[in-house]
């Protein structure tokens, strides 16, 4: 019934994936070393779980990562709660200890106790030992100037390359459509590789689709999500390539592009013979590449405290 707690103030918009802790098991532990993550309530941990996981390997002092499975969302300036929590086991040989700070070394929150179960909660003027990790989803390549628009049906696509500003997951893409007529199928949006001549290369990393019914006939932005979300490279040229099977020029997908060349790190490309042979402009695509990354900062929303000082929970 002993609980551990630490509320902590949320740095960043994005999902919790994992939580740091300096643990150890005393004995033989029942039951695994579960951490949540909750709501909190003047500053003490509240009722509500967002997400929770369970470490059965826990032995001698060191750090673990908690992990989530369903890693839950957090608002910047919103605080939480991280609750330290094991059933089972005894106070004198089956037991695990966490470590914390003996002194108030964080302040976006507080170490916080529990005696009986979570029921009521202690507040104190120290801090755990812990690390929060964020996944944040932010505009990496940006190209949001229009003029004109072109026409993709058939073998007729389109494509931009852009390079990387920063390494992660690249999960989606927004650009600026809308449909003429009645396309026949819907249009793909592919991530690949780009050539050495700045090009399209043929390695298709990972596609999203929308169908005809999902576009309109005004133009507005549209955002192709990726199931897979691929991994980019700072400093590395990928391209962004639109296409559709059949239609005709009646029928058809108009993305819009800038008649000029104002991004510096690729260029707008077309072929009208279905990818064998591409032609590079010296204009460029309207289009914004948004990239996941993992934010960790110390010493701040995301921190690392040690001391020798361990707390027992059973």
């Amino acid at each position: 019934i002993r609980y551990e707690g630490q509320t902590f103030e949320a740095g960043y918009s994005g999902t919790i994936t994992k939580v740091t802790l300096n643990a150890r098991a005393v004995g033989s532990p029942p039951n695994g070393l579960e951490v949540q993550i909750r709501d909190s309530v003047s500053n003490k941990p509240g009722t509500t779980v967002y997400a929770s996981v369970t470490r059965t390997d826990i032995a001698g002092w060191s750090t673990y990562d908690f992990t989530f499975p369903s890693p839950p969302s957090v608002t910047a300036g919103t605080t939480y709660a991280i609750v330290v929590k094991t059933t089972g086991g005894d106070s004198v040989s089956n037991f695990y200890r966490v470590r914390y700070q003996n002194t108030d070394v964080y302040a976006g929150g507080r170490r916080c106790l529990s005696t009986d179960g979570g029921t009521s909660w202690s507040g104190k003027s120290h801090d755990h030992y812990f690390a929060t990790y964020v996944e944040v989803e932010d505009v990496d390549q940006s190209q949001t100037s229009s003029d004109k628009g072109w026409g993709i049906y058939g073998t007729r696509y389109l494509a931009q390359t852009f390079q990387a500003g920063i390494n992660g997951a690249l999960t989606r893409i927004t650009l600026r459509l809308k449909k003429a007529g009645t396309p026949p199928n819907a249009l793909e949006v592919q991530i690949r590789d780009a050539t050495g001549g700045d090009l399209p290369g043929s390695t298709v990393y990972a596609s999203a689709t929308k169908a005809p019914g999902d576009i309109g006939t005004s133009y507005a932005d549209y955002d192709f999500t990726f199931s897979s979300p691929p991994s980019v490279t700072s400093g590395t040229k990928y391209t962004i390539v639109l296409k559709t099977e059949s239609g005709d020029s009646d029928n058809k997908y108009v993305a819009r592009y800038q008649n000029a060349d104002i991004y510096a790190n690729g260029r707008r490309c077309t072929t009208t013979d279905g990818g064998t042979t591409w032609s590079g402009k010296t204009d460029d695509l309207y289009f914004q590449t948004y990239v996941t990354v993992t934010q960790y900062i110390p010493g701040s929303t995301c921190l690392l405290y040690t001391s020798p000082s361990p707390r027992d929970l059973s």
